[in-house]
């Protein structure tokens, strides 16, 4: 009952309600970020999560991800524990909301040299970047000049 009570408050929270259902869990958990990341209670996350649009690889939807992010020089770091960063080898141009500004479209790259993907990681996540890479994540790089068009 108890979970059932919870699983009805998430979804009137979140405003997704079938949307939510259809897409599962990860939805319920993105939807409150990406609502706060655009609001003015923004300042809570910002300043290490940002929203990511990427275009999927099968249906060629866009989607927006919540996701932690470190600055590096003139690019941000994002980490991949999920298969999203597969979406990146087909498009690699995507759309960051970053401090609540205004989306803009940008280029990303999945870091394979794996020296710079170490330094990369230990950078994102201090504490934990040794078994992010153990577990196969990717490191992404997005450049912050605008993207050329297509």
């Amino acid at each position: 009952m108890r979970a059932h009570l919870l699983w009805g408050i998430a979804l009137a929270l979140t405003g997704m309600g079938a949307v939510a259902l259809v897409r599962g869990p990860a939805e319920l958990a993105n939807a409150p970020v990406r609502w706060i990341l655009r609001s003015p209670l923004h300042g809570v996350f910002s300043s290490q999560v940002l929203l990511l649009e990427l275009t999927s690889r099968d249906s060629r939807k866009p989607y927006v991800i919540p996701v932690n992010y470190v600055e590096r020089g003139d690019a941000l770091l994002v980490g991949s524990d999920f298969d999203w960063w597969r979406d990146l080898e087909v498009e690699p141009r995507v759309r960051v909301e970053l401090r609540n500004s205004l989306p803009r479209t940008v280029s990303a790259r999945i870091v394979r040299d794996a020296a710079e993907a170490d330094a990369g990681w230990r950078a994102l996540r201090p504490s934990s970047w040794e078994s992010a890479v153990a577990r196969g994540a990717v490191l992404i790089e997005i450049a912050l000049e605008e993207a050329p068009a297509p």
